[in-house]
């Protein structure tokens, strides 16, 4: 049961780096969404769809962060996650 949940979790994570994160990302600009606030939700979602798979929480937000670097949107989304990255994010990984 835990690879068939690995094997979905990965098939999901193809469809949504190659479709979803572009679809959604522009409906949240469309719309005036903060495009910085959703894409952590994204990672911090990913992450715990891995964990619910039975694997690391590191790998479903390497793939969110792959997929949101697939838009035309990751210059900003890095621009205005780099501040929240070095002072909160690498800090608490480390310790």
């Amino acid at each position: 049961m835990v690879i068939f949940l690995q094997i979905l979790f990965f098939a999901l994570v193809l469809i949504f780096i190659k479709f979803g994160a572009k679809l959604l990302l522009s409906f949240a600009y469309y719309f005036r969404i903060n495009l910085t606030v959703l894409s952590l939700v994204i990672c911090f979602f990913a992450a715990y769809l891995a964990e619910l798979c039975d694997l690391s929480s590191i790998t479903g937000a390497f793939f969110a962060g792959i997929a949101i670097s697939q838009t035309v949107f990751k210059k900003k989304i890095r621009r205005n996650t780099e501040t929240i990255g070095y002072s909160l994010f690498i800090p608490v990984f480390f310790c």
